[in-house]
């Protein structure tokens, strides 16, 4: 109902910004917190988003605010302003520049005079947003510590909410809020997908000082990084960190779909890089839980112990090659599936020598983006013994093994780099033409990896399939 009263579309119904905000805040009222209002004039309706907090509290241990950067423009400007508005006082805000270059000091200037509270830490290498924050820590002075990105904006009573929680209750190591995603000319909804509230990953807030020396910092990739650290938490203090939703929208993130993030996330999809890091990730946390592995991350890629996508790493035309690989369906938190016969097949191969890799799928029978790995393949794919293959990257293999057909029958249209020399498709008699059909596999077996063909091996059971040289 907010986007049906949007003032700012094309021929809008309503003109009224007053009627907008009424509907926008009813949520905001209702938890008894300080309402959103609008500057007068702005960049956009993101960048005129306002409001003001009902008191100022002075006291209280020192927040320190992390806000990683590169390239800044005035957006920053509208974030750095959601900080001075804070009902809490007593915090420092530290902006980190990722070597932007000597052309951006202007914009960084500006907002560091905004406020003597504002520091700028000028990096020299770029690492990425999580590289930066470890590289912040050690520069840091609070008792405790939250992130507040470059492009989006906080609401006044966010930072005091936040730190009383955790003050109230000791046994949370660390908690976040919720956000919203709202595109710039204000509309909350974007495609199908409905922004409704989520949890705002960069509004993590912890102690430094209990944190820091158990889980170490952010592992160093280029993006998810935070929805690892704060799983990780989690894990690590046997307790999981608690998103504050009694209350609405404290942080409302400027949304593009076209940014580093909104180009990875469609209706009910996801990029195979997100999905395999959030299966590793899963399986990592998992052992942190059951005490077979450290929580303890160190800044160096090296310290890093499951394996990433190269498109996490920065390196998206890194090479994995192995002998097979087989397709698993990716299985939702709490379910079962039987992939008996897959892990059957992974032993038979490793037994003959063979490196063998997995990947992740989605079918219509298992449509979960944020499938996980079958726990048998936990310990294996983290010690590197099994290969997590993505797709979308580069490498070859010799054989494709899909024991469920419909995995090949509605195999993504996205691009695959990773090649093979034949594939094996094992099939219960009398399913074809019911969940696939031979033609429809063979065609995306050819279009997504050139598989003539006669190079495709549809048998009803494993051991009927032929050797890789025949």
């Amino acid at each position: 109902s907010v986007d049906l009263l949007n003032p700012w579309q094309e021929n809008a119904a309503n003109q009224d910004e007053q009627r907008w905000l009424d509907t926008l805040n009813a949520e905001y009222r209702k938890a008894g917190i300080a309402p959103i209002e609008l500057l007068p004039a702005g960049e956009s309706v993101f960048d005129r988003l306002t409001a003001t907090a009902p008191s100022r509290i002075t006291d209280g241990p020192l927040v320190s605010i992390v806000t990683c950067t590169h390239r800044p423009d005035w957006q920053l400007a509208t974030s750095v302003r959601s900080v001075l508005a804070q009902s809490w006082q007593n915090w420092e805000l530290l902006i980190v520049d990722d070597a932007s270059g000597d052309e951006f000091a202007p914009v960084l200037d500006e907002v560091a005079a905004m406020d003597p509270r504002i520091r700028v830490l000028r990096l020299t290498e770029n690492g990425g947003a999580y590289r930066a924050r470890n590289e912040a820590m050690r520069h840091i002075n609070g008792e405790f510590v939250t992130f507040h990105d470059d492009d989006d904006w906080m609401h006044p009573q966010r930072i005091e909410i936040q730190v009383q929680h955790l003050i109230k209750n000791p046994q949370y190591p660390a908690n976040t809020s919720q956000y919203r995603r709202m595109l710039p000319n204000g509309f909350l909804s974007y495609g199908r997908r409905l922004r409704l509230l989520g949890i705002s990953e960069v509004s993590i807030m912890f102690r430094p000082a209990q944190v820091l020396p158990v889980v170490g910092g952010f592992d160093p990739v280029r993006k998810g990084g935070d929805t690892e650290f704060r799983l990780r938490v989690g894990a690590a203090f046997g307790i999981a960190v608690p998103t504050l939703r009694n209350y609405p929208g404290l942080m409302l993130g400027r949304f593009d779909p076209a940014s580093l993030s909104g180009s990875e996330f469609g209706d009910e999809w996801a990029h195979e890089a997100r999905r395999l890091y959030w299966a590793s990730a899963h399986a990592y946390h998992s052992s942190i839980a059951a005490g077979t592995r450290s929580p303890f991350v160190g800044p160096n890629p090296e310290d890093r112990q499951c394996p990433i996508p190269g498109r996490f790493l920065g390196q998206p035309n890194r090479v994995l090659d192995v002998d097979d690989v087989i397709l698993i369906p990716g299985v939702p938190e709490g379910e079962q599936a039987d992939l008996r016969a897959e892990l059957a097949l992974i032993a038979s191969l490793r037994t003959q020598g063979r490196r063998v890799g997995v990947s992740l799928v989605v079918t219509p029978s298992y449509p979960h983006i944020r499938g996980k790995l079958p726990e048998q393949l936990h310990e294996p794919i983290l010690n590197g013994n099994i290969a997590l293959v993505p797709l979308t990257e580069r490498g070859q293999a010799a054989r494709l093994w899909s024991l469920v057909p419909e995995a090949v029958q509605f195999l993504t249209d996205d691009p695959l780099q990773y090649s093979f020399s034949e594939a094996v498709i094992v099939a219960a008699p009398g399913t074809e033409q019911t969940t696939w059909d031979r033609s429809t596999v063979a065609a995306n077996l050819h279009r997504q990896f050139s598989i003539e063909a006669a190079r495709v091996h549809v048998v009803s059971d494993v051991t009927a399939a032929p050797g890789p040289s025949e």
